[in-house]
């Protein structure tokens, strides 16, 4: 198959092992192109697209194009700005083509914060996807001109395969993979004693990093979610690409839980006690379905005051001599009226599962 890539804006095309950010250069992020624009407006550099991602700074965006993976990086370290100067109207599952505008940018104002205006186009590959680039147009273009064609194939794995490349951890949950990411991730730069901050631009984890001598490089670069290991001064990147921000979220949410359990326990690098760690499984477990038990509870009791003031009549399963008046069979009550005593009688009956489900998410099962 083949895909035609065109200018998204009047500007300056350049390979992509010239543009000044390594981990673009290096290929970190997938194989492309760099266009430096000399002008605001970005249009659609293909055919038809659909909008996979778009960055909270409007710096960046993430398309599909015929099953390649695409990202537009628009300047260098522009994640700093907070999306000062970016504008989009774009919206997550739109069709757009050539000839729509995906953002609009204030150049001038990324040149005077000393920022590069670099924009590279890169799209991800694999030892699935065989590709070529051709015809790739270097030098000056006008917006719309066609710059390039991608020449690619896709190989499928065979059938006796499949069962080799499914994790079932990862088909029931499928954050499961960022969370072990993040622990793994925590661990090798020296855990969160070793860092003053985390955040995420587009495609990298940065930490501000304390001790340098405390970092695992080489065990980083073998975890499978990071793709590339770079350092700017005592800033750790880590470069993880479009599901960065997954990875950030779940450091945090990592972080916040061993925290808050410390705190909660009032300890600090002791060793936790058997009893307040039961005590910590026990609550973990149980408080998420309080909810659930006090809906059963109340539910219970509207169905009892109901049959009380004789508005609800008394559903039974069974006619037998001693049923009153108000006894109804299930099968020949009112369809509200039953649906409101299943509810009631049911949630009990569902305790047990409710409670192995979140036993289960507890123990990141």
């Amino acid at each position: 198959m083949e895909i035609n890539l065109y200018a998204p804006v009047e500007g300056e095309i350049k390979n992509i092992e010239q543009c000044k950010d390594s981990m673009f250069a290096d290929r970190m992020l997938g194989d492309g192109l760099v266009i430096i624009p000399s002008e605001n407006n970005f249009k659609g550099f293909f055919d038809i697209a659909t909008v996979t991602m778009i960055f909270d700074t409007k710096h960046a965006y993430g398309f599909e194009v015929e099953g390649l993976q695409f990202l537009i990086h628009c300047g260098m370290d522009t994640v700093s700005l907070n999306g000062e100067g970016f504008e989009t109207n774009l919206k997550i599952g739109s069709k757009v083509t050539k000839d729509d505008i995906l953002f609009s940018v204030d150049i001038e104002k990324i040149k005077n914060k000393k920022l590069s205006i670099e924009t590279p186009i890169v799209f991800e590959f694999n030892e699935l996807n065989e590709y070529k680039i051709k015809n790739l147009k270097v030098g000056k273009v006008k917006q719309g001109d066609l710059i390039c064609t991608i020449e690619y194939s896709f190989e499928e794995k065979e059938n006796n395969d499949l069962r080799t490349i499914i994790d079932p951890v990862d088909f029931f949950n499928t954050s499961n993979k960022y969370e072990k990411g993040a622990i793994q991730i925590n661990k090798s730069v020296g855990s969160q004693s070793n860092y003053g901050e985390v955040y995420n631009c587009m495609t990298r984890l940065r930490f501000t990093i304390k001790n340098r001598d405390l970092v695992n490089v080489e065990e980083l670069k073998k975890i499978n979610l990071v793709k590339g290991v770079v350092w700017n001064g005592n800033e750790l990147q880590v470069v993880i690409g479009q599901d960065v921000y997954k990875v950030k979220d779940e450091v945090i949410k990592n972080n916040n839980e061993i925290s808050a359990i410390r705190t909660s326990l009032g300890i600090t690098n002791k060793k936790t006690p058997l009893g307040r760690r039961m005590l910590a499984m026990f609550s973990g477990i149980m408080v998420k379905l309080i909810p659930i038990m006090v809906g059963a509870g109340l539910i219970q009791a509207i169905i009892a005051i109901l049959i009380q003031v004789g508005v609800m009549p008394n559903i039974v399963f069974k006619i037998t001599e001693s049923s009153g008046p108000n006894d109804v069979l299930l099968t020949q009550a009112p369809v509200g009226w039953a649906v409101l005593y299943a509810m009631g009688r049911s949630t009990t009956f569902f305790m047990g599962i409710l409670l192995a489900v979140s036993a289960a998410n507890y123990f990141k099962l």
